[in-house]
């Protein structure tokens, strides 16, 4: 027969069984949702591709190098979600990508996931297209005969066309740049020719649509 000591050793016992393994265990899932627009209709985009990276603690010692944590493609909706665990992350670069699509890319503190599991980012996706532009003085006159051009688009956050100025002279001016740019909108610009002693200026505009390899040329 157990004395009194022995069954408070039991029921302490218990106790703590219960309080370990009673207890539902954490999942420690994190997940993000993603809801993709058009930048300027403001329309649902799909199958845009996400990938969701990450650098870790170790030791306390960062590892510099990011790895793969998850990844998605959005749906019909614009809609996408990725799911992974939590570690000790020291931050996460999430990363959108499309056929004729601007990438962007995002960094996020992990701090943000103190107090919600979940993280909602609606994001504004660019299309793109490609424009050749090409400046050829198919008339030569003087020596002197030049154009100055420049597009008018406006710099933002996607890697586009300079619109700085351009200047070339001469009877054998023959030149071509290719650059991406904002599509589904017009790309204006402007051009001044030098001939004959004077300058004439010209203003005008081209429509390029998503996924196109547009030409823009000015044989002056």
């Amino acid at each position: 027969m157990m004395n009194p000591f022995q069954w408070l050793l039991i029921g302490v016992g218990m106790a703590a069984y219960c309080l370990v393994g009673c207890r539902p265990e954490p999942t420690g899932q994190l997940q993000i949702q993603v809801q993709t627009q058009h930048a300027d209709l403001g329309t649902d985009v799909p199958n845009i591709q996400l990938d969701l990276e990450r650098r870790v603690l170790m030791d306390g010692i960062l590892n510099g190098n990011y790895e793969a944590v998850a990844d998605a493609v959005t749906d019909a909706t614009g809609m996408a979600t990725l799911d992974f665990q939590r570690v000790n992350a020291w931050d996460y670069r999430l990363t959108a990508s499309g056929t004729h699509w601007f990438n962007w890319v995002e960094s996020i503190n992990p701090d943000i996931f103190i107090d919600s599991e979940v993280l909602a980012i609606d994001h504004e996706v660019m299309p793109s297209a490609l424009v050749a532009i090409h400046l050829m003085n198919a008339n030569p006159l003087q020596p002197d005969d030049a154009i100055e051009f420049r597009t008018l688009n406006i710099p933002g956050a996607y890697p586009t066309c300079s619109n700085a100025w351009e200047v070339h002279t001469g009877l054998d001016v023959n030149v071509q740049r290719t650059c991406r740019i904002e599509a589904d909108r017009y790309l204006p610009f402007i051009y001044r020719v030098y001939r004959n002693n004077e300058w004439t200026e010209t203003l005008d505009s081209l429509y390029i649509a998503q996924g196109d390899s547009a030409a823009l040329t000015i044989a002056w």
